[in-house]
């Protein structure tokens, strides 16, 4: 299983971790990579993942005003990075279910 990091740009300035949803109905019949593409497009798109470049925040402006012109736009994270890790690469290894819940709650820290 694979999660997404990812700048925290509020205290304590460390990484925050994303999972899909990986037994969503609406990813049935995608494969791994499928399914974390679409999350990093919708986090880009509702501001939880930064853009990689500013053509591409530019785009995603675009896009949102173009889509829900009567809605504010939201404050959207500077260019930046994510990354996408496998979760035997994490501290402790493989996360359970069961354990999941906030077991790398300040593990990461972010140091540009």
């Amino acid at each position: 299983m694979k999660f997404i990091l990812t700048p925290n740009l509020n205290p304590p300035y460390n990484l925050k971790r994303i999972c899909p949803a990986w037994k969503d109905k609406a990813f049935a019949g995608l494969t791994d990579t499928e399914i974390i593409d679409r999350v990093v497009s919708r986090g880009k798109y509702i501001g939880q993942i930064p853009c990689e470049t500013t053509e591409e925040r530019d785009s995603v402006v675009a896009l949102r005003a173009e889509q829900s012109p009567a809605v504010p736009l939201p404050d959207l994270p500077p260019v930046g990075n994510h990354w996408i890790v496998d979760e035997a690469d994490l501290p402790g290894g493989s996360v359970s279910e069961a354990n999941d819940h906030d077991y790398f709650f300040d593990a990461w820290e972010w140091s540009d």
